[in-house]
């Protein structure tokens, strides 16, 4: 009775199947905007920006981080918790991670050592954590040696992680990578040395080559000489140098003469040995 007095017939109807819902990580995980903590004996943490409060020049500051004995902190920047870490280490590998892999601890906290979530092998430390939002973006990467190579690759050949890292560039023995700079295929770009040399160079010099190739001469080095950093020129602004006993100096990109890369480069600061 209930059927024929209240039955009627089915008005919705199922036109295709349900699709199955997937979920990333990073779709349950707030993206907000993290400082990220490296140090030198390889500890590494992020913390929420707004851990830090805005201050007036001139103040103490606020402890940013508990470093252990002989250790410092080598980089700090602002990233947000869903980009992407490519970590190069000096032996020429290439890690990859999710910001939100990295442990959060709180400001002043040490953090945790690198090798308990990458395959770092011995002697193997991390001298460039990179963050990016994607591979998409016509960018490239130079990577400088400590025996004066550089090599320019596309971002996007670092897009395809393995477990154990991937080859980021081929080593000559007892060379090791010190410096990766992001760029647009166009920049001018200074090397220098140890013993006080310096180069500019055009990054349209270095022809692109793949992930895994070994570079060309940036700068030809003196016996017991070594490349100490490479920095990308921006116009109207200063290059400033310090020794290892604490003298500095500031020049302007402008004075250093640009030549092709490969020469012996020019004198950045006068090596005297009580100044370091």
């Amino acid at each position: 009775q209930i059927k024929e007095k209240y039955g009627e017939d089915r008005r919705t109807r199922i036109k295709a199947a349900v699709k199955e819902l997937t979920f990333k990580p990073e779709d349950l995980i707030k993206k907000e905007e993290i400082v990220v903590t490296t140090t030198r004996h390889g500890y590494i943490k992020y913390t929420s920006l707004r851990a830090y409060k805005r201050q007036r020049r001139g103040g103490k500051g606020m402890s940013g981080m508990i470093t252990g004995k002989e250790d410092f902190v080598e980089d700090l920047f602002i990233t947000h918790t869903h980009s992407i870490l490519l970590f190069f280490t000096n032996l020429g590998k290439v890690h990859w991670a999710r910001a939100y892999d990295i442990p959060q601890k709180k400001r002043s906290a040490k953090g945790r050592a690198l090798v308990n979530f990458l395959s770092l092998g011995k002697n193997e430390r991390v001298s460039k954590t990179l963050p990016l939002d994607n591979f998409e973006n016509e960018v490239f990467l130079v990577m400088v040696t400590r025996k004066g190579k550089v090599k320019k690759t596309s971002l996007s050949a670092y897009s395809h992680p393995k477990k154990g890292g991937i080859r980021g560039i081929r080593l000559q023995e007892e060379d090791e990578l010190i410096k990766v700079l992001p760029t647009q295929g166009e920049e001018d770009i200074v090397l220098v040395t140890r013993k006080g040399k310096a180069i500019l160079f055009s990054e349209k010099d270095v022809r692109p080559t793949g992930r895994t190739s070994l570079g060309v001469k940036g700068i030809s080095l003196r016996e017991e000489d070594e490349v100490m950093d490479a920095v990308i020129v921006k116009e109207d602004e200063t290059l400033l140098t310090i020794t290892s006993k604490g003298y500095g100096k500031r020049t302007l990109f402008a004075k250093y003469r640009k030549t092709r890369r490969g020469g012996k480069g020019i004198i950045n600061l006068r090596f005297v040995p009580h100044k370091g």
